[in-house]
């Protein structure tokens, strides 16, 4: 099946003149449907509809700095990790957000769903620092793990950009 030019604009709808003449008429298999990290959808959202944030009053797409949903080219790096070291296991970026004191929430950068022999779920919350966090970074960290010790917590850092990922479990 060949795709045409109106199938091809609905597919990708920011499209260039120059894409669209260059590949009317390609074949399904090169082009596949887009596959969009959303944080409150999980991991491969294709049929995400733009939310009242993302278009302006007039209806116009809303022109976005950084159309990543992580906070740092660590943060991407790292879920590429756990795709590969965990394949076919739910991995939910910037989910769940922890009430802590005050009014103050948590949100971990990664949270993945664990599933034992027996049907047991258990979530292991990650949060990803570069070589220098602050104190104060992780006192949020420390309460929410003291809060909810049914989730596992882990600090995960990084000394260079290449380096092994060092893991550092924290204790409730």
């Amino acid at each position: 099946m060949t795709l045409t030019r109106e199938q091809l604009l609905a597919r990708y709808p920011n499209a260039s003149e120059s894409f669209l003449r260059a590949n009317a008429g390609a074949n399904t298999t090169v082009f596949p449907a887009p596959l969009r990290v959303m944080p409150s959808h999980g991991i491969g959202s294709t049929d995400h509809q733009p939310n009242a944030r993302e278009t302006r009053k007039d209806g116009a797409p809303r022109i976005r700095q950084r159309q990543s949903p992580f906070g740092s080219k660590l943060e991407a790096a790292f879920f590429e990790y756990l795709g590969a070291a965990w394949p076919g296991e739910l991995i939910l970026p910037q989910w769940p957000k922890l009430p802590l004191a005050n009014g103050s929430t948590f949100t971990p950068d990664f949270c993945r769903v664990v599933v034992g022999a027996d049907n047991w779920v258990g979530l292991h919350a990650y949060e990803v620092k570069g070589a220098r966090a602050w104190d104060g970074a992780l006192d949020k960290l420390k309460f929410a793990a003291a809060r909810f010790p049914w989730i596992r917590f882990s600090l995960v850092t990084r000394s260079t950009r290449t380096g092994p990922w060092n893991f550092q479990p924290v204790k409730p």
